[in-house]
C-alpha cells in the first residue's frame, strides 16, 4: 500500500489525462458538425439523432462497463475502453449517412460510457473521504479541459487537413495514455475484489433495492443533461444562434469551457474544505451541490436575456462552472455512500439515467430547433437544475446507513464507508 501512497498524485494525474482524452474524442463531432451539416446536407433533427446515438450508446454501455470494472478493476479495464472509444471514433472518417455516423455513435458511446465510473472507482480506492472532493473535482476538470481545447484544435485540424483528420489524429493520441496508466496503477487490492466469489459482492439487486441508488440516479439524471446540452449544442448555438463566425466560434466556446471547467476544482476544494472544519461529509456534499445547481440554473436563463454575445458566452461559462460544482459534489456523494465493489455499478445505473433523459431532451432539442429559436430550450434547460435540488432532498438520505445496508444485504468484506 506504501507504493499506492507514493503514486497517489501521479494516479490523479492519469486520470485527469484520460477525461480529458475522452471529452476530446466525443467532442470532434460537435466541434466539426457545421462542417459535416454542410457537406452532408444534414438539418437540426438529423444532427439530433447522431447525438442521440451516442448517448444511447452511453446508456446501453453504463451497467456492463461497471460490473466490468468492479469485477476485473481500473486497471485494465479502462485501457480496455479506451481502446474501443479511440477505435470507433476513428472510423468516423468513413461514415457518409445519417445512419452510418449514427452507428459509430452508438459503438462510440458503449465503450466510453465507463471512464466516468473507473476514474470514481480508482479515487474512491486511493483517495480518503475529506480530499477525494478535490481529487474528483480535479478528475472532473478533465473533460472540461477537453472541451476547451477540442473547438480550436479541431477546427484548425479540419480547416488545415480536412475533416476526416479530425477523427483520426485524437484517436491515435490518446492511445498513447495505456502504457504510463499501466505502469502507474497498482493496486493490492484490485486483485482480491476481482478474484473473488462473486457471492461476496453486491449483487445488482441488493444495489437497486436502496433508496439512495435511486437517488443518484434521480440527481444525475436531472443535472447531467444539462452539461451534454452545452457540450453538443454550445458551439451550433454561438454559430446560428449568435452569428459567431466559426473561426470565432472555438474561441467563444473554448472561454466558456475554461470557465467551467474552474467549477470542478472550486466545488472539490470548497466540498473537502467543509468537511475539514467539522461538517459532516453528507451536508457539505450537499451544500455544494445545491451552491451549484442554482448557479448553474440562474445563469443558463441570463444567456438568452442579454443582448451581448460576449455576455451570453460569459454566462454561459459561469453555467457550466456551476454544473461542475453541483457535479463534483454529487460524485463525491457517491464515493461516501456506496462500497468500492458497487460503486462502479451504481455510477453506471445514474448514467443510464443521464443518457435516456438527454436522449429524450436531445431529440426534443432538434425538433424544435428546426422550427424555432433557442430561447425555449436555454429557458427549459435553467429548469432542470431545479428539479435535481428537489431530488436530493426528497430522496438522499445520510449515506452512513447505506454501508451497513449493503453490507448486512451482501456480506461483501469491504472497507469502512466513510475514510
Amino acid at each position: 500500500m506504501q507504493i499506492i501512497q507514493n503514486r497517489k498524485p501521479w494516479i490523479a494525474v492519469m486520470l485527469f489525462l484520460i477525461s480529458t482524452i475522452n471529452s476530446v474524442d466525443r467532442l470532434v463531432l460537435a466541434s466539426v458538425a457545421p462542417i459535416l451539416r454542410d457537406i452532408f446536407h444534414l438539418s437540426n433533427q438529423q444532427y439530433s439523432y447522431i447525438v442521440i446515438a451516442f448517448m444511447a450508446g452511453m446508456a446501453l454501455g453504463q451497467v456492463p462497463s461497471g460490473a466490468m470494472l468492479d469485477r476485473i478493476g481500473v486497471r485494465i479495464g479502462l485501457p480496455i475502453l479506451l481502446v474501443g472509444w479511440s477505435f470507433f471514433n476513428m472510423l468516423h472518417v468513413a461514415a457518409r449517412q445519417v445512419a452510418q455516423f449514427c452507428a459509430l455513435r452508438l459503438g462510440m458511446g458503449v465503450f466510453e460510457s465507463g471512464n466516468y465510473s473507473g476514474g470514481l472507482k480508482a479515487i474512491s480506492q486511493t483517495i480518503a473521504a475529506e480530499r477525494r472532493g478535490f481529487a474528483l473535482g480535479f478528475f472532473n476538470t478533465g473533460y472540461l479541459l477537453g472541451s476547451v481545447i477540442a473547438p480550436p484544435l479541431v477546427v484548425y485540424t479540419a480547416t488545415r487537413f480536412g475533416w476526416k483528420s479530425s477523427f483520426l489524429l485524437p484517436g491515435l493520441i490518446g492511445m498513447i495514455w495505456i502504457l504510463p496508466w499501466l505502469a502507474t496503477y497498482r493496486h493490492a487490492t484490485e486483485s482480491v475484489l476481482a478474484h473473488s466469489d462473486p457471492a461476496e459482492r453486491p449483487a445488482l439487486r441488493d444495489i437497486l433495492s436502496l433508496r439512495n441508488t435511486w437517488g443518484v440516479i434521480a440527481l444525475r439524471s436531472s443535472s447531467g443533461p444539462v452539461t451534454q446540452f452545452y457540450w453538443y449544442w454550445l458551439p451550433l448555438y454561438l454559430v446560428r444562434g449568435r452569428g459567431a463566425p466559426l473561426e470565432q466560434m472555438g474561441a467563444f466556446a473554448s472561454v466558456a469551457y475554461v470557465i467551467g471547467a474552474c467549477g470542478n476544482l472550486a466545488g472539490g476544494f470548497a466540498s473537502d474544505w467543509l468537511v475539514r472544519k467539522g461538517t459532516a461529509p453528507a451536508k457539505s456534499r450537499r451544500i455544494t451541490f445545491v451552491v451549484g445547481a442554482v448557479l448553474c440554473s440562474a445563469c443558463t436563463f441570463l444567456v438568452i436575456v442579454v443582448r451581448s454575445l460576449l455576455v451570453s458566452d460569459l454566462f454561459a461559462g459561469v453555467a457550466i462552472f456551476g454544473l461542475n460544482v453541483a457535479s463534483c459534489a454529487l460524485l463525491a456523494m457517491m464515493s461516501d455512500m456506496f462500497p468500492e465493489a458497487a460503486l462502479a455499478r451504481v455510477c453506471g445505473l445514474s448514467g443510464v439515467g443521464e443518457n435516456l433523459l438527454a436522449i429524450v431532451l436531445t431529440l426534443c432539442t432538434g425538433v424544435i430547433l428546426d422550427r424555432f429559436t433557442f430561447d425555449g430550450i436555454f429557458g427549459a434547460a435553467s429548469l432542470l437544475p431545479l428539479i435535481s435540488v428537489a431530488m436530493l432532498y426528497l430522496l438522499i438520505r445520510p449515506p452512513e446507513t447505506v454501508g451497513v445496508l449493503i453490507t448486512r444485504e451482501t456480506t461483501c468484506p469491504n472497507r469502512s464507508v466513510l475514510h
